[in-house]
């Protein structure tokens, strides 16, 4: 960022005569980076006075200054009438920070990617972004800082002089969207897939309306990357008037088009890890596989997407298919690893309807390819609202279908789980856990042994384990413990 602290000022049409500082040289300074949490406050930052619901940033601005600040953007001065260092003062911190990070992405002459969905944004962005980072300087917002204040510090730590950003949105709420796409302004928007999500905040309007709302903000020469498997969204999004790629995982007549081959002969997707898979991609009149960090047909729609992007960016095929070969999924999101000829599948980052189904397939292709029985440890899915009890009693039917050998449940809406379990007939092994130690006292009696029992006793199983629940339930807890079990 080049931005100085007088520029940003003039973005938020503010008057230097209204603002506090040690001199009117110091508007000239350009800030060493943007932040909100006074602990990774370094020499030149500009800190960012955020009031939370448990703490107030502005509470902690003499100690950004003694870090290293050089100026302060607040909603009142936290200081004396002559500051240590400037004072933008705005009244909404959010928004003025949001409007900061605008006229950044005006000096971007890189292309700008906004990435949204349901289930999967992360992974995509991430996977995406390593590929892009092979051929060109690429600039991505870390980890999940999606919403009004991770996007516009995201963009405020991205160099201008990259070649590509992408920058992921998350929304919980109507006004969300709008939101978010008046600062990121994208080059292209690419909306993953849609379903059930944060339903508490989205309203009756549906969530394919509400995600489809970036298409409004795309740049003048800006185009849609969208999903044409849910009906909803591809209405929605064709209503909006933009230029738009569809991509599918189950239609060959769209621009971009992948399916599921199976699993690549030794090729491991980390130490210790099952096997990569493979997939057929057809994007514009072209056909090639590639071998990616994913497996199942729920990755068909994951490789779809990045594959119409990147050559909507100008990568070639080899670049496409070298990129995703060195590909790594990010922690607690499918990511797969072998012990003892177990399968243990760590996605307990999240979940909601759609990610939840798409999991389950693929668990139960995996244990058909491994000959091996289902495991389950599900958490509550949160933040679904009135559908709460309906989404999980179709839960229950759709766990119902993979017949899993035992099934463990972490959170509320346990009792409407395992009745819908049963009313589909399955009869299986259920348990409500609290904790790690209640989940892995159940595992003997399973005949789930460690490593070292295993090779002692014929009677060990082997098992493909999904992990998977709402970030509330801390399900890496006992993906962890299990891992550490099965170990010893």
């Amino acid at each position: 960022m080049k931005l100085t602290l007088l520029e940003m000022t003039k973005a938020l049409g503010l008057d230097l005569n209204n603002l506090p500082a040690p001199n009117k040289e110091a508007w000239n300074l350009v800030p060493s980076s943007v932040i909100s949490d006074s602990n990774e406050v370094k020499q030149g930052s500009l800190f960012v006075c955020v009031k939370g619901t448990r703490v107030d940033g502005h509470d902690f601005a003499e100690d950004a200054v003694d870090q290293g600040a050089c100026a302060i953007l607040a909603s009142y001065n936290p200081f004396g009438p002559v500051p240590p260092v400037p004072v933008i003062l705005y009244s909404d911190v959010i928004l003025a920070l949001g409007k900061i990070a605008r006229r950044h992405r005006e000096d971007m002459k890189g292309k700008v990617i906004a990435l949204t969905g349901t289930a999967g944004k992360t992974t995509v962005k991430e996977v995406l972004a390593h590929i892009l980072s092979q051929v060109a300087f690429c600039e991505k917002s870390p980890k999940n800082k999606n919403n009004q204040l991770g996007l516009p510090l995201s963009m405020l730590s991205s160099s201008e002089n990259a070649k590509f950003w992408i920058m992921e949105l998350g929304i919980s709420q109507a006004h969300d969207m709008d939101e978010l796409g008046q600062i990121i302004n994208p080059d292209y928007a690419v909306i993953v897939n849609v379903g059930a999500g944060h339903l508490e905040g989205l309203g009756k309007l549906g969530v394919a309306y509400h995600k489809t709302r970036l298409l409004k903000y795309l740049s003048d020469l800006g185009e849609g990357v969208v999903c044409a498997d849910y009906t909803d969204l591809q209405e929605e999004a064709l209503k909006i008037g933009k230029p738009i790629l569809f991509f599918s995982s189950k239609n060959k007549k769209y621009d971009c088009f992948a399916s599921y081959v199976g699993p690549a002969a030794d090729v491991k997707m980390q130490e210790g890890g099952i096997r990569k898979g493979v997939y057929s991609v057809y994007v514009f009149g072209e056909q090639f596989d590639v071998i990616t960090p994913f497996r199942g047909s729920f990755g068909a729609e994951n490789v779809a997407v990045i594959v119409a992007t990147a050559k909507r960016l100008g990568l070639t095929n080899n670049e496409i298919k070298k990129g995703f070969m060195t590909a790594v999924l990010p922690d607690s999101r499918f990511f797969c690893k072998e012990l003892c000829d177990n399968i243990i599948i760590d996605d307990s980052y999240n979940a909601n309807p759609l990610s939840m189904n798409r999991m389950l397939s693929t668990v139960a292709e995996l244990a058909e390819e491994s000959k091996s029985e289902v495991y389950l440890m599900l958490g509550e899915m949160r933040e679904l609202g009135e559908e709460a009890p309906g989404a999980h009693a179709s839960l229950g039917v759709e766990v119902a279908t993979i017949g899993p050998k035992a099934i463990f449940w972490k959170g509320a809406y346990g009792d409407v789980i395992l009745n819908s379990l049963r009313t589909s007939g399955w009869k299986g092994f259920f348990k409500v856990v609290n904790n790690s130690e209640d989940f892995l006292s159940a595992l003997p009696e399973l005949g789930i042994l460690s490593c070292t029992q295993s090779k002692n006793n014929l009677k060990g199983k082997h098992a493909v384990f999904l992990i998977k629940g709402s970030r509330g339930n801390k399900l890496e807890e006992i993906s962890k413990a299990l891992t550490e079990y099965l170990q010893a």
